[in-house]
């Protein structure tokens, strides 16, 4: 699989649905290849609303150089990602090969958390990490993606299609979809 064209997605208990399967729609309908790896040696991945995801395996069957982009959905789980060093030594990785970088809702936490913020607009759900831009639903600054909230995660995942895969794409999956695209903030 080419690096460039493929995205991972991490799992953990109480991931945000909607921070997820709109997000891998809209990559996949972009031609972008999607993986879930699961924080855990569960496949089956349960969101806050009940909803499973299946996994294409655990977190550590995975490597950063294989993807294009990595990417955070936000939720209950987000509590427990900060806390789990296999998931906080696996986004360093990513960060220091240069990886896009997507974490959306609470998930920017995580990516605080390591200093990966340091010097770079973003935005997250509003309060949950401070110093995030609350006006605009989705930030891009360097390699690093951010979305504010559930609602802006349509709008998260054509961020992510622009930088994986240019704007051209991201405008055609809006327009097939009805989606008006926001350019994300600086």
């Amino acid at each position: 699989m080419g690096s460039l064209v493929c995205a991972l997605i991490i799992l953990g208990d109480g991931f945000e649905e909607i921070e997820v399967v709109a997000p891998a729609d809209i990559l996949l309908r972009a031609g972008v290849s999607v993986k879930f790896a699961s924080v855990d040696s569960s496949n089956a991945v349960r969101g806050a609303h009940c909803i499973v995801v299946q996994a294409d395996g655990p977190l550590g069957n995975f490597s950063p150089k294989d993807f294009g982009a990595i990417v955070i959905p936000g939720g209950p789980a987000v509590g427990a990602l900060r806390k789990n060093g296999a998931v906080k030594k696996f986004v360093a990785e990513a960060l220091s090969a240069g990886k896009l970088m997507c974490a959306i809702c609470a998930a920017p936490s995580l990516l605080k958390d390591l200093g990966a913020l340091d010097g770079h607009n973003f935005t997250a759900y509003p309060g949950c990490v401070e110093g995030s831009d609350k006006n605009c639903a989705v930030v891009r600054s360097g390699q690093i993606v951010t979305g504010r909230d559930p609602g802006s995660a349509v709008q998260f995942g054509l961020a992510i299609v622009d930088q994986m895969v240019g704007s051209a794409t991201a405008d055609s999956v809006a327009s097939a979809i009805g989606a008006k695209r926001q350019l994300p903030g600086e």
